[in-house]
């Protein structure tokens, strides 16, 4: 499960960073620049995940916040894009700005690393008093 993961956080950073630079070059597209700051910080922030997870030094958590981040970033994105005068949004907007399945693709990945993550939480070292009925093994 954590290959794919990996490997789904690629991806996404791949073909965000390339829609985000391909629309922002070509200037093709009524996206407002702020987006386009989103998903720069996005992309640097998947790309700095990706590659500590490339070296196995992250943790659950980082992998957690960062698709927690994709969802605040995307929920922002499809608010702040609604409320402007986009009249034609094309395949490149999406990957840019995010969509619905994302944002539940995201939960998805977030639940399971948490699920994970608690499957292995140490309960610490536990010690028992013998109660007074039991025997203690002390010789009398």
């Amino acid at each position: 499960m954590k290959q794919v993961i990996y490997y789904y956080l690629c991806l996404k950073v791949l073909i965000k960073a390339f829609a985000g630079g391909y629309l922002f070059i070509t200037d093709s597209t009524g996206l407002p620049p702020i987006v386009f700051g989103v998903c720069a910080v996005l992309v640097l922030a998947g790309g700095t995940v990706a590659f500590r997870s490339f070296k196995n030094k992250t943790k659950p958590n980082e992998i957690a916040l960062f698709f927690i981040a994709e969802i605040v970033a995307t929920v922002f994105n499809l608010i702040f894009v609604s409320q402007g005068t986009l009249i034609e949004s094309g395949i490149w907007d999406m990957f840019v700005t995010g969509s619905l399945f994302d944002i539940i693709l995201a939960a998805t990945i977030i639940f399971f690393t948490v699920k994970r993550k608690s499957a292995y939480i140490n309960m610490g070292k536990q010690s028992f008093a013998p109660q007074s009925h039991e025997v203690t093994g002390k010789i009398r």
